[in-house]
């Protein structure tokens, strides 16, 4: 008997691990090119984008990508640098924009949530203080809220 239940539970051990997802884990580094693609479509889903605003994006984030990544592999980076990187790409995209555009833009800057993985999102799941914010770049969808975590029995 004793060897069944062994036998059931290590068959359920590893149907659970087989049933994760095969999605990119925390210590793999992200692809640059998709973080710029997923970063563009934002912009263009609040923003409605023209093409040509669409390939000028893709070129800022692009080159912003590849200074940061530069700046980070140094022995010890550049805070104020990467800070200042991100403030020249910031005032490269509203120069792409209409001003209708950069309103909005300002708006989702102003809104964006800082501080992100702490505050419990789907990959920074912190068990019961998951709360979605819902602002835009979040990973939650906007105006929804992630699903709650089951409570504690």
């Amino acid at each position: 008997m004793k060897k069944i239940v062994l036998v059931l539970m290590v068959a359920a051990a590893t149907l659970t691990m087989n049933a994760q997802p095969a999605g990119r884990h925390r210590n793999t580094p992200a692809d640059p090119a998709k973080m710029v693609e997923q970063r563009v479509d934002r912009l263009n889903d609040a923003l409605d984008l023209t093409d040509a605003q669409k390939e000028d994006l893709t070129k800022i984030f692009t080159e912003e990508m590849g200074q940061m990544k530069a700046n980070k592999d140094k022995a010890k980076p550049d805070r104020e640098a990467m800070k200042k990187q991100r403030e020249e790409t910031d005032a490269r995209v509203k120069s792409v924009l209409t001003p209708e555009q950069q309103a909005k833009y300002d708006e989702m800057q102003k809104n964006a949530p800082r501080g992100h993985r702490s505050q419990g999102h789907r990959d920074g799941n912190r068990g019961d203080k998951m709360k979605g914010c819902g602002g835009q770049g979040c990973c939650c969808k906007q105006g929804e809220k992630p699903a709650e975590p089951a409570p504690a029995e």
